[in-house]
């Protein structure tokens, strides 16, 4: 065989692999915004939906309307679907490392915005962990209530102070403050210097 034979013969060969390949292995282009339960289904009911939505807005019937809302509803139905599908197959196939991944999907998130706040209320120290604690304990260290000795017998029941306290010191009034919060902080700061 000549070497022109041969040539000929090598891309031939590559051509009908190439070929091959492209009709038996499926194209998928992987983007960061990728639905791995994406299928065909869901590709048919969504044009579907978006053919009788432009449907109704033509005809504008009641008739169209409904047959928008019932194809909307089918392909909203179908995606839940194909998502708790998808999710139930990866949990029945995770193996090795996928296992944790899995896990990290369903562990609660427990992370609060503010944390647990410990303070002083009449003498006793005291934790605020929900959010109607966290203000009352917020609204009774930087308002406390004090009775007016003047005012005593006119209003038995006075709301918080509006004034400062003069006989509360700074370090008092500060003393709400969780000393995990006042680390965090210090630790922020020292970043951004």
């Amino acid at each position: 065989m000549r070497e022109e034979e041969l040539e000929q013969l090598a891309q031939d060969l590559t051509k009908v692999i190439t070929e091959a390949a492209e009709a038996a292995i499926p194209t998928m282009r992987i983007m960061e915004r990728s639905k791995p339960w994406w299928n065909n289904e869901l590709k048919a009911l969504r044009k579907a939906g978006s053919m009788a939505c432009r449907a109704w807005k033509r005809a504008k019937t009641a008739t169209a309307l409904q047959a928008w809302r019932e194809a909307r509803n089918t392909y909203f139905h179908a995606i839940r679907k194909a998502k708790t599908n998808h999710w139930l197959e990866f949990l029945n196939n995770a193996t090795g490392k996928e296992v944790f991944t899995a896990a990290r999907y369903t562990k609660p998130s427990t992370l609060t915005k503010i944390p647990t706040i410990t303070y002083e209320a009449e003498g006793v120290s005291r934790e605020a962990r929900s959010f109607e604690e966290k203000c009352d304990a917020f609204l009774n260290t930087l308002f406390p209530v004090t009775l007016d000795t003047h005012n005593a017998h006119d209003n038995p029941n006075p709301g918080p102070n509006p004034g400062p306290n003069p006989s509360q010191s700074a370090h008092q009034a500060t003393s709400w403050m969780p000393e995990r919060s006042t680390r965090s902080a210090n630790k922020a700061n020292k970043k951004h210097n």
